[in-house]
């Protein structure tokens, strides 16, 4: 029999040699199996997160997670709570799972608050670690409080269950904050920053628009928008599959920016996808060669239909990309000595369509996407390469989204001009160019009943 896992979200291997001990000492060995995420907190918050969002779900792949155990304090800084705001997104992914909180400090009023903060959170207990280390702790209480989590985890599922989808025209997702400012930009759906979001769902912020389409006896499509946060494909389909547990939309896009194959598109242009390729399946050999075992997905939906006509309107996009970044501030002197932009790049704009390779690392060798490019020989090739396209797809198809599509600006090329400050500076601008892109199609091509 399997044994089932408590998972430990922790810096400290004492704590969790201890912790083994007890559940030894009591008996509970047999029973349940502890293995620890050791979060990198010399990575920086925003990555800390998301290789720790990303271990758990390999463990959740194969096995049973009887509960998840979540320091408070995981950087062990002063009135440091990443350790909560880890929690906060681990619910909205797994919201059947029993969380705990846990900490060893519970001496001042700094201390207190975290406490507070933790219990006003969904998780199921907060908890001292020297209770779980000492010999006060016991397996009769530990199964007493899985037992109640469970009980609340099941109430919890069925009020979700009981939740009616709601039924609009147009989900669009987006990963990063550029590209939720750029897709603001365009469609101003936050009012400038004054509107707050019309929902909440386990953390996830939904906000709602309509527009009125040039198209379609003028229908006026409603649309909500939001944002993953980090990235990466298996966070992708986990926060799709949540998207989709709350709606049901008519359609649903990906927006966002992408490293681009030089040799098939210009920097801030953008690109239709007409298939994803995950490349991540790989096999290492003696001789030190890597080969890619390629998951070919079928195109999106609605680029199998509609991609003629968005092609079409790469003119009409091009205006409008160009008007919208009249609203930023650009400095065409930060251009200037830069191998791999021109000057006059806004001329060298070009809408494609093509296939993305999607995978989990952020492409910056300037090799991978050339080697990519080489290897996948389908459609009209490689011309970009990003982080969340496979698992949106997956995640779409799971759910029998009718009409999907992917629509990326092309932000570097995948090789040193992604570590350039004025890179950083001007991703918003690909941003745009994807945003803008996404409005040309809802506007002028986009046709649901």
């Amino acid at each position: 029999m399997q044994n089932k896992l408590l998972v430990v979200i922790e810096t400290d291997p004492t704590f969790i040699q201890k912790f083994s001990k007890n559940l030894t000492s009591q008996f509970l060995n047999d029973e349940f199996q502890i293995v620890q995420v050791v979060p990198q907190i010399t990575e920086g918050k925003p990555k800390m997160l998301q290789s720790c969002l990303e271990e758990l779900a390999k463990y959740f792949e194969n096995n049973f997670i009887a509960a998840i155990f979540i320091d408070i304090n995981l950087s062990e800084e002063e009135k440091d709570n990443t350790g909560i705001e880890l929690g906060v997104k681990i619910r909205g992914l797994y919201n059947s799972t029993p969380i705990f909180s846990i900490t060893s400090k519970y001496a001042n009023d700094s201390d207190f608050d975290s406490f507070c903060d933790a219990s006003l959170e969904d998780f199921d207990g907060v908890l001292i670690k020297k209770y779980l280390t000492s010999g006060n702790f016991s397996a009769d209480r530990l199964n007493i409080m899985l037992t109640k989590a469970n009980e609340k985890r099941k109430r919890q599922s069925e009020i979700f269950e009981k939740i009616d989808k709601e039924k609009i025209d147009v989900l669009i997702i987006c990963v990063i904050p550029k590209e939720f400012q750029a897709l603001d930009l365009v469609f101003n759906f936050t009012d400038k920053g004054k509107k707050e979001p019309y929902k909440i769902f386990n953390g996830i912020r939904f906000w709602k628009m309509q527009i009125k389409q040039n198209i379609n006896s003028n229908r006026e499509l409603n649309i909500v928008v939001t944002m993953i946060g980090t990235a990466g494909n298996v966070l992708s389909a986990l926060f799709s599959n949540i998207c989709y547990q709350y709606f049901n939309p008519s359609a649903s896009i990906l927006c966002g920016i992408a490293a681009g194959n030089k040799n098939k598109i210009k920097i801030y242009s953008a690109m239709v996808a007409d298939s994803i390729v995950y490349y991540e399946l790989q096999k290492y050999t003696s001789d030190g060669k890597i080969h890619y075992r390629l998951n070919s997905e079928p195109g999106p939906s609605l680029a199998s239909k509609d991609l003629l006509y968005i092609l079409m309107r790469d003119e009409n996009w091009k205006k409008s990309f160009l008007h919208h970044i009249t609203k930023c501030e650009i400095l065409y002197d930060d251009f200037k000595n830069k191998e791999w932009i021109d000057e006059n790049w806004q001329n060298e704009l070009n809408l494609r369509d093509g296939v993305i390779a999607s995978g989990e690392k952020l492409l910056a060798d300037g090799e991978t996407i050339s080697d990519l490019a080489n290897i996948i020989n389908i459609n009209k090739g490689v011309v970009a390469g990003e982080m969340e396209g496979a698992g949106f797809s997956k995640a779409s198809k799971e759910n029998s989204i009718g009409n999907w599509l992917i629509i990326r600006g092309i932000s570097d090329y995948g090789g040193d001009e992604k570590s350039d400050p004025i890179n950083d500076k001007y991703q918003n601008l690909a941003a745009i160019a994807a945003a803008s892109l996404v409005e040309e199609y809802l506007l002028n091509v986009c046709y649901i009943l």
